[in-house]
Order: structure tokens, then C-alpha cells, then sequence
């Protein structure tokens, strides 16, 4: 069953009540988020809200996800947000313009990003090389803009994925 939010502010702004489940929530600062009657208001307004439901990514399953596992997601990038800030010449780059700059008419994702991913590992230099081929769906697409001296812009984009529960068997990295 879903716990119903409690809403605040003229009933603008959600406030999880999963955040109360920590064993310190009475001294934590709290977490809002915007209600749909909010982000109703702000689209009357003609402000642009993103239809993110996880913290990073459009994700229609996101209300069954781990409201721990959402905030780490979104503590993950609001610090590297924060660390770009601070170097003038680097951009952090959000996901809905990561997935414009993918796809030249701009993709709208009503699902998940699901991403191939092959990778080579060694654990004892004894053992063979061994291969792991997968999809990934990332909990966070994010780019990051170098501006060089010149006026060039170079960009990099990263997948975030953040496990809190699933562990990985060091012998193989296939997930438990």
C-alpha cells in the first residue's frame, strides 16, 4: 500500500512521510517535493517542470522504490552539481538535456534507459580475463561540460547507478 504524503504549503509541496521511518527524522532536516497541484500551478505559469518521479531519471516504477535509495540518488548528484559550481569552466549537464543531446528530435522517455554495458575483469592476476555483458538501467544520466579556453566545449556523460541492497558476488560480479 502506498503511504499517502502529507502536503504542505497550500497543498504545493509533498512531504514524503517514508523520511520519518529514520531512526534520527526528528532532528534531520526535511524533504519536500513538489505535489502535482504545484507542478500544475508552476506549468500555469509557464514554468517547465520535469516529469522526473525518481530522483535523476524518469522511472514509472518509482513509487515502489526504496525512498533511501531515492535520496542517496539524489544527495549523489546534488553533490557533484554542487563540486561543478565551484570550477568555472565545468557545467553539469541534467538528464533531459543528456537524452536531447542524444537523440537529434529529442527523446521523451516514458520508461526507463536501459543501457548495454560489457565489461573485463580480473580479480587475481592468475585467473583469466573474464567478460560480463549486460543491460543497465541507471538510476541517474548526467553530462558534464568542459569549457576550453579557446570557446570549444568537450562533454562527458556518466550512469549513475547506486545500490544500497543488492550485493554483487566478488567471484563473478553477477548480482545476488
Amino acid at each position: 500500500m502506498k503511504p499517502i504524503p502529507c502536503l504542505h504549503e497550500g497543498a504545493y509541496l509533498d512531504w514524503p512521510a517514508q523520511q520519518r521511518q529514520s531512526f534520527d527524522a526528528r532532528y534531520s532536516s526535511s524533504i519536500y517535493a513538489f505535489s502535482d497541484i504545484g507542478e500544475a500551478a508552476l506549468d500555469g505559469l509557464g514554468i517547465e517542470v520535469d516529469n522526473v518521479t525518481d530522483l535523476g531519471m524518469p522511472d514509472k516504477r518509482s513509487s515502489a522504490r526504496d525512498f533511501a535509495h531515492m535520496l542517496m540518488i539524489c544527495d549523489t548528484l546534488t553533490s557533484i552539481e554542487i563540486g561543478t559550481k565551484k570550477t568555472p569552466n565545468i557545467r553539469f549537464v541534467p538528464w533531459p538535456e543528456v537524452l536531447r543531446k542524444a537523440s537529434p528530435t529529442g527523446c521523451k522517455c516514458g520508461g526507463t534507459v536501459s543501457l548495454p554495458v560489457t565489461t573485463s575483469y580480473r580479480f587475481d592476476p592468475r585467473h583469466k580475463l573474464q567478460k560480463q555483458s549486460f543491460n543497465l538501467e541507471p538510476d541517474g544520466l548526467f553530462g558534464l561540460e568542459y569549457e576550453q579556453p579557446t570557446g570549444r566545449k568537450f562533454y562527458r556523460f556518466f550512469a549513475l547507478k547506486a545500490e544500497r541492497r543488492n550485493k554483487v558476488r566478488t567471484a563473478s560480479l553477477k548480482g545476488s
